[in-house]
């Protein structure tokens, strides 16, 4: 299945901008990597923090650019690659737990990548909020119906989490996304789980 939908002159506007945002702070990730790997040639002994940094910095890098470069995929396979990607470059250790349910889905831009700046919300929050020692981040992509659901469920948080009820900016800006395209945001939480949903029409 195939979905997209046309672009206003200030929706192209507004993506020509965050296109701008994500492609110049690749650059200053790309600069800031050749100042690490310069350091570290001028080093005569062995710089393991040095070594994970550099690591580290090149898998942002590559997530940036995964980011940037929203050609037309499949959904599920998108958000694979996203939450390996978020993984790999995050220094403290997240685990995830992915289900993709139901017949391939491919999405066009726009709404593939409202559904990509959705997804990196939704777990960059999860792996914020995430126990070193808890159960995997639970990721899950349906069609529903019309929808497009994405379920982000932490089943065990750090006991000194606050209340996410509402999330914080980057939430709120996903729902401005979300709201031409009559998508929704709904999060739940109990004591220790905490749950989160996009739901984006077709």
């Amino acid at each position: 299945m195939e979905t997209g939908m046309p672009y206003s002159p200030m929706e192209q506007v507004g993506h020509l901008l965050l296109d701008e945002v994500r492609h110049r702070f690749a650059n200053e990730f790309a600069c800031a990597l050749a100042s690490l790997q310069l350091t570290k040639a001028r080093i005569s002994v062995a710089a393991p923090m040095i070594d994970q940094a550099i690591e580290r910095m090149g898998d942002q890098i590559r997530l940036q650019r995964f980011m940037l470069e929203c050609s037309e995929r499949e959904a599920g396979e998108a958000v694979l690659a996203l939450s390996n990607l978020l993984g790999a470059s995050r220094v403290q250790p997240c685990r995830f737990s992915v289900k993709l349910s139901g017949a391939p889905i491919k999405l066009e831009d726009p709404l593939m990548r409202i559904l990509l700046i959705s997804a990196y919300e939704l777990l960059n929050n999860a792996v914020k909020h995430a126990p070193d020692d808890g159960e995997p981040i639970r990721i899950r992509l349906a069609r529903r119906g019309t929808r497009i659901v994405l379920t982000v469920a932490n089943l065990t948080r750090s006991p000194h989490v606050r209340s996410e009820s509402r999330g914080g900016a980057g939430t709120e800006i996903i729902r401005q996304l979300l709201r031409p395209i009559d998508g929704r945001v709904v999060m739940r939480e109990n004591r220790e789980a905490f749950i989160a949903q996009v739901r984006i029409t077709l």
